[in-house]
């Protein structure tokens, strides 16, 4: 009777067709994107351009990024790190998230949780502690702003 009552745990579940295949989609929609960003120079599209900084005058904590990306996918770690330095120290993590996740919807099986419990909050301090500092108009705080358009695109034509 007992036995009954003791509910077994399922154990991995299988993985879905569905769910294989829009993470498959998702992945080549996001290649597809930066191979096309790759070739494609956002200044001809008005990308990159950020919609809070253009209202405020102020940096959002993401400016730079759209930028940053751009100059990694052609080869200027040093002009990446200009633009936003965070994306660069969040991109193995990000990375690895990414990993994570697909291995989980490919395999079915659920991935073990990060340990460390503290780290959405040290993540969103973060993101906040950047946000403020790159707008402060200090010394050591105006080396997180990113360069203006024009002098990042007068930079990635510089060898």
């Amino acid at each position: 009777m007992i036995a009954r009552l003791v509910r077994q745990s399922p154990g991995p579940r299988p993985p879905r067709r569905l769910e294989r295949l829009a993470l498959l989609a998702l992945a080549l929609l996001a290649t597809g994107g930066l191979l096309w960003l790759a070739g494609h120079p956002p200044q001809d599209y008005g990308l990159l351009s950020c919609s809070f900084h253009a209202l405020s005058g102020y940096y959002c904590p993401g400016c730079g990024a759209g930028r940053a990306t751009y100059a990694l996918l052609h080869g200027r770690l040093d002009l990446a790190w200009a633009c936003h330095p965070l994306l660069l120290v969040a991109l193995p993590w990000l990375a690895l998230l990414a990993w994570r996740l697909g291995r989980e919807l490919w395999t079915g099986q659920p991935d073990r949780p990060f340990r460390w419990r503290h780290w959405p909050a040290l993540t969103v301090g973060l993101i906040l502690t950047i946000w403020l500092a790159r707008n402060l108009p200090w010394w050591p705080c105006t080396l997180l702003t990113p360069p203006s358009f024009a002098e990042f695109h007068s930079r990635l034509a510089q060898p």
